[in-house]
């Protein structure tokens, strides 16, 4: 019944179990046993759908024949499903968007070592040009070099506001008021 469950995605309820109905469910001769000693009565299964993808089978068993289950306990039992479903595929989408985070912030550190390494070396050999090293510059050539160091150091800038907001989100970092 499970397996016509998941492929047909209605429920199925039986109000009585026969023997037969037990032996069509026995996965073995153990297993038909055991079932047999469960006493079961009465018995329905249930699909798990989320988002009309389905996730399961939720299956309620009953041993005694005068509270066989009936079309008002499958429809509760239904209610039942949908919100069970609906709150696995929470959980599986927040566990996704975990790590989706995770993912994006340990590019974020990546990312910023791997500007951060040129970026030095820009700044740095710029440093030197304006103090002449290895040859003292023209006004103008000295004029080239701060702009370089100036958008070298705006870029720093920026990769540091972003590595911020990334411990933000991450929540290394608290959020500090300055005015």
């Amino acid at each position: 019944p499970v397996e016509e469950v998941l492929s047909t995605r209605k429920p199925f309820l039986a109000r009585t179990v026969t023997p037969d109905h037990l032996r069509a469910i026995a996965q073995d001769a153990r297993h038909h046993e055991l079932l047999e000693q469960l006493g079961i009565a009465s018995f329905m299964i249930v699909p798990l759908i989320a988002r009309v993808r389905p996730l399961g089978a939720i299956a309620f068993v009953c041993a005694s024949q005068s509270d066989a289950f009936d079309e008002n306990d499958l429809t509760l039992a239904e209610d039942l499903a949908v919100r069970a479903a609906l709150a696995i595929d929470n959980a599986r989408l927040y566990r996704e968007a975990q790590a989706a985070n995770q993912t994006k912030s340990d590019f974020l550190a990546v990312i910023s070592h791997d500007l951060r390494t040129p970026l030095n070396s820009i700044m740095g050999y710029a440093e030197l040009m304006s103090l002449g090293i290895p040859d003292a510059l023209t006004p103008a050539n000295l004029q080239r070099v701060d702009r370089i160091r100036t958008g070298a150091s705006h870029l720093l800038y920026l990769i540091d506001e972003l590595l911020e907001f990334a411990r933000l989100d991450a929540g290394h970092e608290q959020l500090r008021m300055e005015q």
